[in-house]
């Protein structure tokens, strides 16, 4: 016999935590159903001009694949190669054979200041940027690149939807 979901049974023990242990119990199944699809995710911290997580800008190109454990295949776009993974929320674009751009959509990556894709836009122009910044116009929204501290942000209605790594421009 089948049961609907409402139908099946829930045992559980009322301890000293009363109500609040089954309410505890409830949201960690809930958030832990939530996050099957972050699963594949990790945490990992946003280093302006340096990479994210084990993502270096410098790297060479080929060793993406073999440090993000997945089989990626590159596409190429005039003189760069990009390695794009969805799944772990990265991009990493190659010209020459080594890593020059490194791109996070993962709300799990972290400037060390806390400003993640997800955060309200000016938070990340002030933390990182001191809030001035070179703009373009992307599919729906604007970049905001900061090439002095090598930097960019992807927003999208207010809202940070990417955050990109670059060398460091010193002039």
């Amino acid at each position: 016999m089948e049961r609907a979901w409402a139908e099946v049974p829930t045992h559980v023990r009322v301890n000293r935590w009363g109500s609040i242990g089954a309410s505890l119990l409830v949201a960690a199944l809930v958030l832990s159903l939530g996050r099957a699809g972050a699963a594949a995710q990790f945490r990992a911290v946003i280093n302006p001009g340096v990479g994210i997580g084990p993502l270096t800008l410098g790297m060479r190109a080929m060793d993406v694949p073999r440090i993000l454990q997945k089989e990626i295949t590159p596409k190429i776009a005039d003189d760069r190669v990009i390695y794009d993974v969805p799944s772990l929320g990265f991009t990493a674009w190659a010209t020459d054979g080594y890593v020059v751009k490194i791109r996070t959509t993962s709300a799990m990556h972290k400037t060390p200041s806390g400003i993640h894709p997800g955060r309200i836009w000016n938070e990340g122009m002030l933390a990182m940027c001191g809030g001035m910044a070179l703009t373009s116009d992307i599919p729906g929204g604007t970049e905001y690149t900061c090439p002095f501290a090598g930097i960019g942000f992807e927003v999208v209605r207010r809202e940070i939807k990417g955050i990109s790594v670059t060398r460091v421009r010193t002039r």
